[in-house]
């Protein structure tokens, strides 16, 4: 049997949700005759792990991912998620640059000098987003005294809220629905936003058995799925990824 996973804003609370999202796109694909499809999704497996399984069928990835030596040769872009988000408009998405709400930041200027959390080195939208934003204040180099790792964009938020840190780029669907915890509500506040990125740079879908592209392609284009969070839309290696860039 091969392996699916759809690790990108699998909170608990959404969990549910992704299932049925999976269950089906899955069905319809056993329909279309395509064989040994998981019914379920493999979770505990990290994302870069299950690229390199033989097994592997279906999953995703950051865009920058396609830039990286460590990734580039192992997946192919095949579709991308279309959110309506705040932050996503006309199918794309951005990072908001995201302050205590009690404190006395205005400006990402005002951050010069202070501790930022990022959730990964390889992330687009928590770290490859704030060093664009920080390309309108001289650059990223010695912006901040110390930059700390969170290991999440929850992680991020928690490190805000714990003083950990003063500042950090959430993109906007994590946000979104991370803000709706009693343990984060009315706790932050938005002070800068990076330029929107166009899919297919959102979020990757990516395949390991390129012959079996199309199927999938086809069947996430035909329409909202039932308890999928987005539309899709599909894309290839040579899209646009003008705002995806590694540093």
């Amino acid at each position: 049997m091969q392996l699916a996973n759809l690790a990108w804003y699998d909170f608990d609370e959404l969990r549910s949700a992704t299932d049925r999202f999976w269950s089906e796109l899955a069905a319809a694909l056993v329909r279309r005759g395509m064989s040994d499809v998981p019914l379920t999704l493999e979770r505990n497996i990290s994302y870069r792990e299950q690229w390199r399984s033989p097994r592997f069928l279906f999953g995703q990835a950051c865009g920058l991912d396609l830039f990286m030596p460590t990734s580039a040769a192992l997946i192919r872009p095949l579709a991308a998620p279309v959110y309506e988000f705040p932050g996503c408009d006309n199918g794309g998405y951005r990072s908001f640059v995201v302050v205590a709400a009690d404190s006395q930041y205005t400006s990402v200027d005002q951050l010069r000098g202070h501790r930022c959390g990022v959730n990964g080195p390889e992330s687009h939208s928590g770290m490859n987003a704030m060093s664009q934003v920080l390309s309108e204040y001289g650059g990223p180099r010695d912006f901040f005294s110390r930059v700390l790792l969170s290991g999440s964009h929850e992680g991020s938020l928690a490190g805000i809220a714990a003083g950990e840190f003063e500042v950090a780029a959430i993109d906007c669907i994590s946000f979104a629905h991370l803000k709706r915890r009693p343990a984060f509500a009315n706790k932050f506040r938005i002070i800068a936003r990076s330029a929107s990125v166009l899919a297919p740079p959102v979020r990757y879908l990516c395949v390991h058995n390129t012959n079996r592209c199309a199927s999938i392609a086809s069947r996430l284009a035909r329409g909202r799925i039932t308890g999928a969070p987005c539309a899709w839309s599909e894309c290839s290696a040579d899209s646009d990824t003008s705002g995806i860039r590694p540093n």
